[in-house]
């Protein structure tokens, strides 16, 4: 069960990564560094499991409810060549709210439903920002998510489709994983900064019982504020595929590849692109467990070596202000991976450098 919970808490995570990457770059001189470090703390968070049973005390039914609440502070850093630096940090609270539920299947509790929300600098409840829970600039962003597992007459697992209802670029009702809208709030005068939303489709492959994810695809708008109802000044596209080795008698996660563009589709900068590669993997022994191993830095940080993170492109190709475009390459990746007793390995900070190119 605690499987089925982690891989809907990394499809919400995915979701957000991917309006984070279709930002522009245009600011930067002719070389730069960008060190993003994200610092999180769960501040607080309640469970209840409910079970039914029948007449003879058999487990019949079980629905396990959990939140948790995240403080999290970002911390970014831009290097310039002549050495001068600008640090941004922001604080922001994350509410996560999961329920899962299992039914008596041929001969055993079986998980029919993962289901919650995730919501950042607002109210769990409405979406909306909360006084008790903003972020400093108005942001926020809310993520429903809702799989259902499918078995066939003997209990046996067949099938997970997305149990949300959305509509597509064209109209058309379809069913996702998760949707995600939110709202990129206020800049330092004061102004709105438009809104976004996004919706992703999982595909599931069923082996030797187990449910394993091998992709997701991601579709979002980025809204702009020139009337009340907005415009849709971006459009971004991610795909994500994992693979998977069979270890210590279970099928367990070995890569993630993640792959995304945005594309700006109206205004003046109409023809400017982000693009990015980035390929994760896990390292394990043969039991499938995660090697529990780090090297020192030099600044006494541990990095483990659990995870393996390469980026292989960061592309941002924009409009210079005299009709032309500019191009940013990747020069170079760097990154720290950390550990947390709660979330286990993930990656804390990484360095991206990009350098111009005529």
């Amino acid at each position: 069960m605690n499987t089925v919970i982690k891989t809907a808490q990394r499809s919400a995570a995915l979701i957000a990564l991917a309006a984070l990457v279709i930002a522009p770059l245009s600011a930067f001189a002719e070389e730069a560094t960008t060190t993003t470090t994200n610092n999180a703390k769960t501040i607080g968070g309640t469970r209840v499991i409910t079970n039914t049973y029948n007449a003879f005390g058999s487990l019949m039914s079980s629905t396990d409810v959990s939140d948790q609440t995240v403080r999290t502070s970002t911390s970014s850093t831009t290097t310039q060549p002549d050495g001068t630096t600008k640090t941004d940090e922001t604080i922001s609270y994350t509410v996560q709210h999961t329920e899962t539920t299992t039914t008596y299947i041929g001969g055993s509790q079986k998980v029919i439903k993962v289901e919650g929300y995730v919501v950042t600098g607002g109210d769990p409840a409405k979406g909306t920002p909360g006084k008790d829970n903003p972020n400093e600039d108005g942001s926020w962003s809310k993520t429903e998510f809702c799989n259902i597992y499918q078995y066939d007459g003997n209990g046996r697992l067949v099938g997970v489709t997305g149990g949300i209802e959305t509509k597509d670029d064209n109209g058309k009702a379809i069913m996702v994983s998760s949707v995600t809208k939110g709202d990129r709030g206020k800049d330092a005068e004061g102004k709105q900064l438009g809104s976004y939303e996004s919706y992703s489709i999982d595909t599931y492959d069923v082996r030797n019982g187990q449910a394993l994810k091998t992709k997701t695809e991601s579709y979002s708008k980025n809204y702009g504020v020139e009337d009340d109802t907005g415009k849709v000044v971006s459009k971004g596209h991610s795909t994500t595929t994992y693979a998977y080795d069979l270890m210590g008698g279970s099928w367990v996660m070995t890569s993630m590849t993640e792959k995304s563009r945005s594309d700006t589709v109206n205004g003046a900068s109409t023809g400017s692109y982000n693009e990015q590669e980035k390929v994760t993997t896990y390292h394990r022994n043969a039991n499938g467990t995660l090697i529990d191993d780090y090297v020192l830095l030099a600044d006494g940080t541990k990095s483990y070596k659990a995870i393996t993170v390469e980026l292989k492109k960061y592309v941002s190709h924009d409009a210079n202000g005299s009709g032309g475009f500019s191009d940013w390459k990747l020069g170079g990746y760097t990154y720290v991976i950390g550990f947390d007793e709660q979330q286990g390995y993930y990656l804390r900070t990484e360095t991206i450098k990009q350098t111009f190119v005529e």
